[in-house]
């Protein structure tokens, strides 16, 4: 059988209820990095939506081609000779920055060499298996 109560008990109950629940200091809002988050998930949605569309008919061989970006590995391509090698220098162009200011004439020419690299080896490995190994950087002043 279900006790009702009365006016007072019920007041009494309430005070009780707010009595236990303190109030919770605000939240420290960090707009710096709360703002990268989106930032780094259309980032992430890029990429995959660029794989996506490269990829498909690659695997089956409907299609000939290759992916790759900045993060490839030249390694995982397996040749036996390619124009560069993954390195300490190649692992931090990766997280080079990409907006608001302008490369120095050094990263400019890693960027370019390291994309010249990557693209030879994706090509002799996906598409065009029995070319040469290229054997002159673009801009060989920043060889890598």
């Amino acid at each position: 059988m279900r006790r009702e109560l009365t006016p007072l008990q019920a007041r009494g109950n309430v005070g009780r209820l707010f009595a236990q629940t303190r109030p919770q200091p605000r939240p420290v809002v960090r707009v710096a990095q709360e703002s990268l988050l989106p930032a780094d998930a259309l980032d992430l949605i890029a990429q995959f939506q660029r794989a996506r569309t490269a990829a498909p008919g690659t695997a089956d061989a409907a299609r000939r081609g290759g992916y790759w970006g900045i993060t490839t590995k030249i390694g995982a391509y397996g040749l036996k000779e390619t124009l560069a090698r993954d390195s300490d220098v190649t692992g931090a162009l990766q997280l080079i920055r990409t907006r608001l200011n302008e490369f120095s004439p050094k990263e400019q020419g890693q960027l370019i060499n390291w994309g010249y690299a990557l693209t030879d080896a994706a090509m002799r490995a996906w598409v065009v298996p029995d070319a040469t190994c290229a054997t002159a950087w673009p801009i060989a002043e920043f060889a890598l």
